[in-house]
């Protein structure tokens, strides 16, 4: 006789016995289970709230976590979120505890799931537990909460989701998106790199607002070669030498000073031929 085989048949027997008990009341014949199928059961189980028990018995039967607590304890999030009377920081800890041994845990599925409860202080906390920031970050800037969704995306080196942030700043909060944006050195660099490709007018006024003469002048410089009027694009660049002698600290643009004079009367001599 196989004692593997009998070994695991007394596991059945001993887990017959307990889901028969009167406060689960589910009678099952061991025929019965085979056809089922100990995962049917645990996820009977979970339907009716026996989290525990679910859990006990995956750990008895030595169910690999995916098939066994993996299956089991998301499920007891969701019905641990739902429990309205209880803290906000308890159901958090005792969610952050108990999950997390687990691989794989998608916690911003039990966030949304505490957003649909009203619970949108507990999903913040649940998020900050989800350590992909792609699931993360969306669901922050859902919530209303772009500046925290900004800190996420920067923290991970995911440029486009920091893109993805201060698109959402700009929609919901224009009036405040430079303030907020110019805390965050990486963030404002990719500002200033996205309004140097789309709005010029918007650069040259963040310049402006920094006293970045340079800048200023050198925003002037691309807007003279994109306009096909020579007028224009003189005085254009005579602006640019302007702000750069402006903003000159020892000498410090004097090498973009000449060579924007240089190419000013080049143009004019050119004009004159």
């Amino acid at each position: 006789m196989n004692p593997n085989s009998f070994v695991e048949t007394c596991r059945l027997l001993r887990v017959l016995n307990a889901v028969r008990d009167h406060m689960v009341g589910l009678p099952l014949t061991y025929l019965q289970l085979q056809c089922l199928l100990v995962y049917v059961l645990l996820d009977r189980l979970v339907l009716w709230q026996h989290n525990y028990l679910a859990l006990k018995i995956a750990k008895f039967l030595r169910l690999q976590e995916p098939e066994g607590a993996g299956r089991i304890l998301p499920h007891w999030a969701y019905y641990k979120v739902a429990q309205l009377h209880i803290r906000t920081d308890e159901v958090a800890k005792a969610i952050s505890e108990n999950l997390a041994s687990l691989p794989g845990i998608l916690y911003s599925e039990i966030a949304r799931k505490a957003v649909d409860c009203g619970r949108q202080d507990l999903a913040i906390k649940l998020l900050d537990c989800e350590p992909r920031a792609s699931e993360q970050v969306p669901i922050l800037v859902e919530l209303g909460q772009e500046e925290r969704a900004l800190v996420k995306a920067i923290e991970s080196g995911d440029t486009d989701l920091v893109y993805m942030v201060m698109l959402k700043l700009k929609e919901m909060k224009p009036m405040h998106l430079d303030m907020i944006i110019r805390a965050y050195p990486v963030a404002w660099s990719l500002y200033l790199k996205v309004c140097k490709e789309w709005d010029l007018q918007k650069l040259e006024s963040l310049h402006d607002q920094e006293d970045n003469f340079a800048g200023i002048a050198e925003c002037k410089i691309i807007e003279s070669y994109k306009t096909s009027r020579p007028e224009q694009r003189t005085a254009c660049l005579q602006a640019a030498v302007a702000k750069y002698k402006q903003g000159s600290k020892k000498g410090s643009n004097d090498f973009c000073t000449a060579q924007t004079d240089d190419q000013m009367r080049l143009m004019r001599y050119q004009l004159k031929l």
